[in-house]
This record gives C-alpha cells, structure tokens and sequence, in this order.
C-alpha cells in the first residue's frame, strides 16, 4: 500500500499532496475525486444501480480509489479566501468500497450535487450547488 498521493495541480503539474485535490474532469479521461460510480452487480449493503461518489483520499492501493455510497460530497477550496487553491473532494457516508481503477468504465456524464464553504469554515457556512462530473460503472 502507498503511503503518499500525488495531484495534479490546476496547472497540469504531478504534484505530492497531503490534501486530497481533484483534476479538472474536463480534461482528465480517468476516474477522479468527484466522478459518481454507478454500481451493476451486487455490494453488501448497496442494491444495483447505487450511486457512490469517488472520494478523494486515497487510502488503499495506487490503482484504487476509495467510493463512498450514499455520499454527502465535500467539493472545493477551503474558503472564499483560497479561490486559486486546487478543490478537493472529502466524502461522508457508507458503504465505502475500494474500487479498482481498471474495474471502472466510461459511461458518460451525470449531474451530482456537492456543498462548499459559502466563504469561511463555519456553522451554517455550507451551500449546495450541482457540478457536471464523469459517470463510471462498476460492474461486479
């Protein structure tokens, strides 16, 4: 198992980070924090056709990703104040699989909703907004 993760920056550079970051799904072809996973087959605890959003720590293998089904999806700079800082995608909820990356395939794309700071870290400080990401099948 890896103990680093490396991003690419807005900048297309491969960069070492200790904060999950996303690339722009526009121009990246593979799986990225953010992208929705529908799931075709059977996963304890998840039917088929499930919805799961890939998160952005990668606590398994280098070819894994971590999937969060019945995610509530964190996407975004840390604050108003960091608006040129890379997003980063931190997820909540369960069952959380790994999936391999090989084991996904190009659907398409679908709409998911995530919520961001408003402008500072704080209660009450979140908003909700839609986002257009890649949709992956996982088929099991």
């Amino acid at each position: 198992m890896s103990t680093h993760t490396e991003y690419v920056d807005k900048d297309g550079n491969l960069v070492p980070s200790t904060s999950p970051k996303v690339r722009d799904w526009r121009t990246v072809p593979d799986p990225q924090p953010g992208d929705v996973v529908v799931l075709n087959g059977e996963y304890t605890g998840v039917r088929n056709g499930a919805r799961a959003v890939i998160d952005g720590a990668r606590v398994y293998e280098d070819d894994e990703f971590m999937v969060v089904f019945g995610a509530s999806a964190f996407r975004g700079p840390s604050s108003k104040y960091a608006p040129d800082q890379t997003p980063y995608v931190s997820c909540s909820g369960g069952p959380c699989p790994p999936v391999k990356v090989a084991d996904l395939k190009l659907l398409g794309q679908t709409e998911q909703t995530f919520w961001r700071w408003k402008d500072l870290p704080r209660a009450d400080g979140g908003e909700y907004y839609v986002e257009t990401v890649n949709l992956w099948e996982w088929k099991r």
